[in-house]
């Protein structure tokens, strides 16, 4: 979707409904920030880290092995992905919450037996 060009809504925008009340400077100020910032966002200046709340964590996985990763998170763990696989395909992937508060997560690659490869996951909290 093509998003049309955003921009600030000013005070004589509103006056052509009739007369603008006062406080309605007060509002369009953070609102034209708001609506810069989306703006800004939308222009591909958004990343993916910046969306997302959590951390991310590379490391060296074993195909088909669990590795303990502890997510440094006071938050409960909802959600993890495995963003990169070091170029490899990744064929099955799960996560499970450990009683220790870490987590564990298993890669399966397209490779099989024995494949390392280093891994970024974006581990979500809430």
């Amino acid at each position: 979707m093509i998003l049309s060009t955003i921009r600030r809504i000013l005070r004589e925008d509103l006056s052509r409904a009739g007369e603008v009340p006062k406080w309605a400077d007060a509002m369009l100020e953070p609102l034209n920030q708001f609506i810069d910032q989306v703006a800004l966002s939308l222009r591909n200046n958004l990343t993916f880290k910046d969306n997302f709340a959590g951390r991310q964590v590379s490391l060296t996985v074993t195909h088909d092995v669990a590795q303990e990763i502890n997510p440094q998170s006071r938050n409960k763990v909802i959600g993890v992905l495995c963003v990169s696989a070091g170029g490899n395909v990744v064929t099955g992937f799960g996560w499970d919450t450990l009683s220790n508060g870490n987590i564990s997560v298993t890669v399966q690659f397209a490779a099989g037996a024995a494949t390392e490869a280093n891994c970024t996951f974006q581990i979500q909290t809430g």
